[in-house]
């Protein structure tokens, strides 16, 4: 990194002595890869004091000042950094690019304070890659990581800048609670969001005036449905300051089955990534680079006239091996909420079908990686983050193939690397005793399994095809027996769930209680969202969609929205008595009145909806929607 800054910034310097015959003389070369070595693992202490060397020699060398302001910055000391950068401007003409970098940096540092990129990413970036909120704040975004990597690999400047977390951080407590799990509502509630917006309303005007003044030609924002309305506004912002910046969003949320066709019909969006984004970003870079059009390159909603242009789908990576690292180098792990946890793909998409989830469609065929690629991963990530000690697998599942997962439980005992991990996985028979036990020696602390029901015929009826032939409960003494960490996910009112199998998840929990670390029962209950093999072809399933894909009902009317929070009620009732700790720590479902006003209005039972709305707004004063909706009910009426 350092031989490549001093390089960059002799190119704005004008003077006519050569770099490389500067840099020789400075003794640089003779050290350089030390100094090197210490910057790629993050040692920037060690790097300080080799230049500090350097310095002693030359002390108003510009290029060694530089370059000392930039490894302070990414060591997290503003103050140092700003006291060597400007030394820097002081030595340099006025009309020196690399002024831009000084006046950026000092304003990066006032409003992106947990920013670590690079110095030389934040001026003239080919893209900035953004995460709004909300999203999770336990671990540095690995999508933005992932991207980030691969550009880069590619010779581009990324410029990556969480606002998620620097939001977090700055948010009182009435608003930082709302990053809870249980409080995901609130991302998509706009009078929420409005006021939300409101309160960082100065701050915003201070980031678009900053992402304006990087000069980038492209901002990218990676999108799921609690982060859509933030990034749509921030859009806005952008497209009124500068109508020429490319605004792009990517991400699950936005993919054609689900909001991407609205979502491209704004103006203030130019392009809309379909499916993974390494190879289509990757080649909108370089369209927009050469003037070239973008008709051409598969995997975009693109709109002209009023039209949505589809451009196709694009072929999935096929080697998932073929991906690089994700790079995290640009953010400040000590502020989120697990510092010391790095996050790690292992696989995309899912060998299951199931009849609720629309991961297949986005990410189609499963793929996954080598036991021997992701150990060296590990390994390479470890160098590079010396304080990490846990390593999070946010992928869907671990256990996709067994045989790979065995060998990297046996790659790690065998190194003799002392981390350790956790991940998600399907319930299935291979998951013995002896895998369980050799897994918990190589580091695992927990498996959270996609359970939703302990049902063998209702899972094979819901798709769960890999469960066939698992006994659940012996899946549980296993772990009990390791002493391995079991989580499991919950879903109510399965589609062909019956009073029976509901009793039985019930059940489940009451002899399997002190087994199971934890819970997470599913805050939507059972719904199905565009993409979704039920939402596509819901009589097949026995289910009427008239009301939606949350307030669906079976067409025998024995499966509605009040019988299945019922269920997810009384089930968050009893984890609680039997002191279990699940993700959702509250016995009655916090929007209730909320949803249960829609869901009665929705079928048109305005009397019954009233009388939820008024316990809602008695609740939430402030929720001027609603008011307006049961005001005019009330004239209706």
């Amino acid at each position: 990194m350092i031989i490549a800054v001093l390089r960059y910034i002799s190119k704005y310097w004008g003077y006519s002595q050569d770099s490389e015959i500067f840099l020789r003389k400075v003794g640089f070369n003779q050290i350089n890869e030390q100094i090197q070595q210490y910057s790629s693992q993050r040692r920037y202490p060690e790097a300080i004091q080799e230049i500090k060397k350097l310095l002693e020699k030359d002390p108003s060398n510009f290029y060694l000042l530089f370059c000392m302001g930039n490894l302070h910055h990414r060591n997290n000391n503003s103050n140092e950094a700003k006291i060597y950068l400007n030394l820097v401007r002081k030595q340099i003409p006025e009309q020196s690019e690399i002024i831009k970098y000084i006046e950026l940096y000092n304003q990066v540092v006032t409003h992106l304070p947990n920013s670590r990129t690079d110095v030389l990413n934040i001026y003239n970036p080919d893209i900035i890659l953004i995460q709004t909120p909300g999203w999770g704040i336990n671990t540095p975004p690995l999508a933005a990581a992932t991207l980030t990597s691969y550009l880069r690999k590619n010779n581009y400047i990324v410029f990556p800048i969480d606002l998620n977390i620097e939001f977090y951080l700055k948010s009182p407590p009435h608003f930082k609670e709302k990053w809870e799990l249980d409080q995901y509502n609130f991302w998509n509630m706009p009078e929420s969001m409005d006021q939300f917006l409101r309160y960082f309303n100065d701050e915003i005007e201070k980031i678009i005036d900053l992402i304006i003044s990087t000069n980038t030609k492209i901002v990218g924002f990676t999108i799921y449905e609690s982060s859509e309305y933030i990034s749509l506004h921030l859009a806005r912002m952008i497209k009124h300051r500068q109508p020429e910046i490319t605004i792009i969003f990517g991400g699950p949320h936005v993919s054609r089955f689900l909001k991407g066709p609205y979502i491209i019909m704004n103006d203030c969006v130019d392009i809309v990534v379909q499916g993974e984004g390494e190879l289509t970003l990757n080649e909108i870079i370089k369209c927009l680079k050469n003037g070239d059009s973008l008709s051409n390159c598969p995997g975009l909603l693109i709109q002209s006239d009023n039209k949505v242009y589809d451009t196709g789908e694009r072929e999935s990576i096929k080697n998932l091996n073929e991906l690089s690292p994700p790079d995290f180098l640009d953010y400040s792990f000590e502020v989120y909420r697990t510092p010391t946890r790095l996050p790690i793909m292992s696989s995309r998409s899912c060998p299951n079908k199931c009849i609720f989830c629309n991961e297949r469609p986005f990410w189609r065929e499963y793929r996954s990686r080598s036991a021997e690629n992701i150990f060296e991963e590990i390994k390479i990530q470890l160098i590079r983050y010396p304080f990490i000690n846990f390593i999070d697998f946010q992928d869907s599942l671990v256990n996709g193939k067994i045989r790979e997962l065995e060998h990297l439980a046996d790659l790690i005992i065998g190194s003799g690397l002392k981390i350790q991990w956790a991940g998600q996985a399907i319930i299935r028979k291979e998951m013995t005793i002896e895998l369980i036990q050799k897994l918990k020696l190589s580091g695992c602390v927990c498996l959270a399994y996609g359970l939703e029901t302990p049902s063998e015929q209702l899972m094979l009826k819901i798709g769960k095809l890999m469960s066939k032939g698992a006994d659940v409960d012996e899946i549980v003494k296993a772990h009990g027996k390791a002493g391995l960490g079991l989580v499991f996910n919950f879903m109510f009112g399965l589609p062909g769930e019956t009073e029976g199998d509901a009793f039985e998840v019930l059940e489940f929990i009451r002899r399997n209680k002190n087994y199971i670390s934890a819970v997470n029962p599913s805050a939507s209950f059972c719904g199905f969202a565009p993409g979704t093999l039920v939402f596509d072809n819901p009589q097949q399933y026995g289910v009427d969609m008239g009301n939606g894909g949350i307030y669906w009902e079976s067409i025998d009317r024995m499966n509605t929205y009040p019988i299945r929070l019922k269920r997810f009620e009384d089930f968050c009732r009893l984890v609680q008595e039997l002191k279990i700790t699940t993700t959702y720590p509250n016995t009655i479902f916090i929007t209730r009145n909320l949803t249960l006003g829609n869901y009665y209005f929705q079928i048109g039972d305005k009397n019954r909806a009233q009388r939820y709305f008024k316990a809602w707004i008695g609740e939430h004063p402030e929720d001027i929607s609603v008011q307006k909706a049961l005001d005019q009910m009330q004239i209706e009426i």
